[in-house]
């Protein structure tokens, strides 16, 4: 993913003045961008190609790399699938996601158990059968699967804790908020974190587990709690993100650990080591 900012020299449409800026790239990028939501103008990300004026400070995110290393199959068999995602893309919804793009390519339908973020990297479990599916779906909901996950943050001061919320979705506005207690429409969300290492004495990465797991649950409630994620332009701090040049959330969902009951299907599960290495992305050398 490619940050480019451009002054506006002239009053027109965003999408115009991009195009006329940057003869290199297809119209239909900018377009794909602008659905995505990768464009901001004066810091404010707009969805619709609207009217920017003289000095207006427009920053655009172009994915430049190649979709077929976007995602790799980590582990399959003849029940489940897992893939390793980068950012940029969906798992299962979207313009371009790995439910639809491989299937595409495999001629085989396969089916979401959970989610993670379009930019948030990792580990994501799909079922080779609706009957699995199912199944899957029912054990997260129980409690039987958890989510571990790396982040690097700002300002975190314990060694370890856990963090006890309410989260409540604005689905006009894409986001989160959270609060310390319960407002209408809001759900208990708990999250617990563990440091591993310091960074530059501002610094820290995270071991972060979740059971369940709801939208920007992560992003948003250690952020609420003090911690934003470096690159999370979203929840995050922007000076923090300009100083070490991370424009996505440094987060990476690194494992998957299953504790199904002995006398369910798929125990096989619990000795499989869904875990992957720290990503690069997470590395901080400033």
């Amino acid at each position: 993913m490619e940050k480019i900012e451009i002054l506006s020299n002239q009053n027109t449409r965003v999408l115009k003045v991009l195009s006329e800026n940057l003869p290199k790239y297809k119209y239909s990028s900018f377009e794909k961008a602008l659905r995505n939501k990768d464009i901001l103008v004066n810091k404010k990300r707009v969805k619709e190609n609207v009217l920017v004026n003289v000095g207006d400070m427009i920053t655009i995110f172009l994915d430049t790399s190649s979709k077929k290393d976007l995602y790799q199959v980590f582990y399959q068999d003849e029940n489940v699938i897992v893939f390793y995602k980068d950012k940029g893309i969906e798992v299962c919804d979207g313009q371009f996601n790995i439910k639809q793009d491989y299937e595409e390519k495999a001629k085989v339908s396969i089916y979401p158990i959970h989610r993670i973020d379009r930019n948030t990297i990792g580990l994501v479990l799909f079922a080779k059968n609706i009957s699995t599916q199912n199944t899957l779906i029912n054990f997260f909901k129980k409690g039987c699967v958890t989510k571990e996950y790396f982040a690097v943050v700002l300002n975190c001061k314990t060694d370890e804790n856990k963090l006890t919320n309410y989260l409540k979705k604005d689905s006009a506005k894409s986001e989160v908020k959270i609060f310390n207690s319960k407002v209408q429409g809001s759900v208990q969300v708990e999250t617990y974190y563990k440091k591993l290492e310091d960074y530059n004495n501002e610094l820290s990465l995270l071991k972060v587990i979740i059971k369940e797991g709801k939208t920007h649950q992560i992003r948003a409630q250690l952020s609420f709690n003090q911690m934003p994620i470096l690159g999370d332009e979203k929840y995050g701090d922007t000076k923090l993100n300009q100083k070490y040049k991370k424009h996505t959330q440094c987060l990476q969902a690194y494992k998957i650990v299953f504790n199904i009951p002995q006398n369910e299907k798929l125990t096989y599960l619990n000795n499989i080591d869904f875990c992957a290495k720290l990503d690069k992305y997470l590395f901080v050398t400033n």
